[in-house]
């Protein structure tokens, strides 16, 4: 969550640390008054977990989401002098709008100040709960689950705690560095198969767990708050998926993995920082994001590091590790990573070129996609609507693929077509602004002034703090 940000710290009471600021966050500051929070951001935060809870519920899987409070705010007491937390929190404060609305929300933060006293639920020289505070939110988790899953909680008489002398990740953003007790659990009764980390991209991980003991499969979209969570969800499910980084919940991670319930964890501390409208919608698919690597390990390097140059902005030598890891994969080599190269190097013919050949043999989104945005700028808008909509086919959720076919239908004055496409972009991807704008338009060109007056309104409600 904070590893390699440039991090500010403060120092309280009972040797305790806290959170100040990381990046371009300052957190402590704005969780002091929300009002600004409550009026800017709140609105926006509501519609996109409300959004998550709506499409996992049109999948029929069970969605809870999980918020992991900032100790400032269990441990207020602590603070130094000039320093405040608002009563209630950020995260207690979305997660009663969030359960209003029928979004399932665990948020411990008030179970935590309960238990606190002889032993820490928040680490004092780490800026995260301490295993005694991951439990008491899991056991919130699995209370949460019910009886229809019949899944079995980890009794805390199976849960073994371990303190060691180590630094937290506030302990070392002081000088001198202060050690202190850092936390191990071990839950000995169980057999837990655990894969490798991996890592194709730095801030993007994948790890999963499998326990024969265990019932059910767990997708959880994670962030560093998870770590003291996952031993316990280890020893519950049979299989349990954890991907970073959270917010984003990439939506293709659901068809890669199928799971009976999705868990979305988000630390408090992001809930003011700034979310991508497109974040849970990759152009790529979840395997394109995660396991490049894993699925071809000669091939795969290659194409890990000519995604890397794309991102770094270096398309010629994007350009020619994608060709070399093409000729290394044989005869079913992906060319979304070349093609891709060439689209962001300018090269929408070349790019056009390879995609249009190879995209209905390849059956693959990004490939259609690439090949829509590409007939796109070429002018091609009749066929980049083609493509998107084969690649909707494949993802019909996608709320970045139904935005452009949407934006494209509109062009060639398929107002209609296009209108039933934003609104359901805007379904899933509320917090696009040119979606709701490009809505109104398509809904004002068919003469629908109510509609256009009801998009108006909903729009206001989601933005009402401004862009």
């Amino acid at each position: 969550m904070i590893a390699g940000s440039q991090i500010s710290v403060v120092s309280g009471g009972s040797d305790r640390l806290f959170l100040k600021a990381f990046a371009s966050n300052e957190y402590l500051l704005a969780a002091s008054d929300l009002a600004d929070w409550r009026r800017e951001k709140l609105p926006r935060l509501i519609a996109n977990y409300v959004a998550r809870h709506r499409r996992m519920a049109e999948r029929g899987v069970p969605f809870f989401v999980v918020f992991g409070p900032e100790a400032s705010g269990i441990y207020p007491e602590h603070l130094p002098e000039g320093y405040k937390i608002q009563s209630p929190t950020a995260c207690e404060i979305l997660a009663q709008e969030l359960s209003a609305r029928g979004v399932q929300v665990i948020c411990p933060s008030e179970a935590m100040r309960r238990a606190k006293g002889p032993v820490d639920v928040c680490l004092k020289l780490d800026s995260h709960w301490s295993n005694f505070g991951a439990y008491i939110c899991y056991r919130e988790i699995m209370d949460a689950l019910g009886a229809p899953f019949n899944i079995a909680t980890v009794p805390w008489q199976e849960v073994y705690y371990e303190e060691r002398i180590g630094y937290g990740d506030l302990g070392v953003q002081v000088k001198p560095e202060r050690k202190g007790y850092v936390q191990h659990v071990k839950i000995p009764n169980y057999a837990i198969e655990a894969s490798k980390n991996i890592f194709d991209i730095r801030d993007k991980n994948l790890r999963w767990f499998r326990n024969q003991q265990g019932v059910g499969k767990a997708l959880v979209y994670r962030d560093s708050f998870t770590n003291a969570l996952s031993p316990f969800f280890e020893a519950t499910f049979a299989e349990t998926y954890l991907v970073a980084p959270a917010p984003a919940m990439l939506d293709s991670a659901v068809d890669q993995f199928k799971p009976d319930v999705v868990i979305l964890e988000v630390a408090e501390r992001a809930l003011f920082g700034y979310e991508d409208p497109f974040a849970d919608w990759s152009a790529r698919t979840f395997a394109q994001e995660y396991l490049e690597t894993a699925d071809n390990p000669a091939g795969g390097r290659l194409q890990v590091q000519a995604l890397t140059a794309i991102h770094e902005g270096r398309f010629d030598d994007a350009v020619a590790l994608a060709a070399t890891a093409i000729v290394c994969e044989g005869e079913t080599p992906r060319i979304y990573n070349l093609a891709w190269a060439l689209h962001r190097k300018g090269r929408f013919d070349l790019c056009y070129q390879i995609t249009s050949h190879a995209s209905d043999k390849l059956n693959d989104p990004f490939v259609y996609y690439l090949e829509a945005d590409s007939a796109s700028f070429m002018g091609n808008t009749a066929g980049a609507i083609e493509a998107i909509t084969k690649a909707l086919e494949i993802q019909p959720m996608n709320a970045l693929y139904l935005f452009l076919r949407g934006e494209w239908l509109l062009q060639l004055g398929e107002s209609e077509l296009a209108l039933e496409a934003l609104k359901r972009s805007i379904d899933y991807a509320p917090l696009h602004d040119r979606s709701w704008s490009r809505a109104i338009d398509a809904s004002d060109a068919l003469g629908g002034h109510n509609e256009s007056m009801r998009l108006k309104q909903a729009r206001a409600e989601v933005f009402q703090g401004g862009q």
